[in-house]
């Protein structure tokens, strides 16, 4: 079988009410020549349950006995993953139909660029649009800036690339490394980091990914005191590497 030109990697851990959604959005795609690497890291809910029934041979799914982290499971797909370019959506989020195929273009016109992020649209716990005042609607609502500004704005303010957004060139992976799997917050801060220290990375200003606000802060990066404990001690290796 021909490799896909595109692999799209999903880690999921314990969200049966949402994987489904996130599948059916890569499904759904204009673009089509893809695979949907999905790693269950060890969930307890029904997770792979919940996408019994869809039949596609583009879907390969394999699962830990027991949950070893979000990191570990993605590096897994990653290594896993056949395609040219590498997707990574989270099984709690979604994407818009034409997002492959907007992110392709530009890789295509811009060969020099290792990654194109789209900006976000946050969506509830059930799935409806926030308003558009609500402070998370600008988290990654970002211009584009070279690689030196992008460097900056992340060392000094913090994670602004949305990361189920991402679509990288599976070569870069390779130069640069997996997911640094002792970080439990910040992995994808340090990625962009150890990226733009060698690489454009471009972000296409249209909403084409769907971020979903879990109720009570239960995202992964919610506002909770172990989080933000985590986060200052993340912050503290990537700024010793």
């Amino acid at each position: 079988m021909n490799a896909p030109i595109v692999s799209v990697c999903m880690a999921t851990y314990n969200h049966a009410p949402f994987i489904r959604t996130a599948v059916e959005s890569v499904l759904r795609q204009s673009f089509t020549d893809w695979e949907l690497v999905i790693t269950d890291d060890g969930s307890s809910d029904g997770t792979l349950a919940a996408i019994d029934g869809i039949n596609d041979d583009r879907l390969h799914i394999e699962a830990f006995p027991e949950n070893r982290s979000a990191c570990v499971a993605l590096n897994h797909c990653i290594r896993r993953a056949r395609g040219r370019f590498i997707a990574v959506l989270n099984s709690d989020d979604a994407w818009a139909p034409e997002k492959l195929a907007r992110q392709l273009a530009v890789m295509h016109e811009q060969p020099q660029t290792a990654a194109v992020f789209t900006l976000a649209a946050m969506i509830d716990e059930r799935g409806q649009p926030l308003p558009a005042d609500h402070p998370g609607q600008q988290t990654f609502h970002q211009p584009n800036r070279d690689r030196r500004e992008w460097l900056r704005r992340l060392i000094f303010n913090g994670n602004c690339l949305c990361h189920p957004s991402v679509l990288v060139r599976a070569d870069v992976y390779r130069e640069v490394g997996l997911y640094d799997e002792c970080m439990a917050q910040l992995p994808d801060l340090d990625m962009w980091i150890r990226i733009c220290l060698r690489h454009d990375i471009h972000v296409l200003q249209e909403r084409l990914t769907f971020f979903r606000l879990l109720d009570r802060e239960r995202n992964a990066s919610g506002n909770r005191p172990e989080v933000r404990v985590r986060c200052t001690t993340e912050n503290m290796l990537i700024t010793l590497k």
